[in-house]
């Protein structure tokens, strides 16, 4: 299970600060489990550099 924590600088999820987020939606029940639905914006690797890959020749 994911560690969230509000500071009072910011998000942390399992210690790492989290930046660059837009949306946070926090619910939480009588279990005392908490969901949280966030939007995170940045360059996901493999996605957003794909003109670095070459997917014709696998590296089989």
């Amino acid at each position: 299970m994911n560690n969230f924590e509000i500071k009072k600088d910011g998000l942390y999820i399992n210690g790492a600060k989290v930046t660059a987020y837009r949306n946070l939606k926090i619910e939480s029940d009588i279990d005392n489990v908490t969901k949280l639905q966030i939007t995170l914006y940045g360059q996901l690797h493999g996605i957003d550099d794909v003109g670095t890959y070459n997917f014709r020749n696998p590296d089989l």
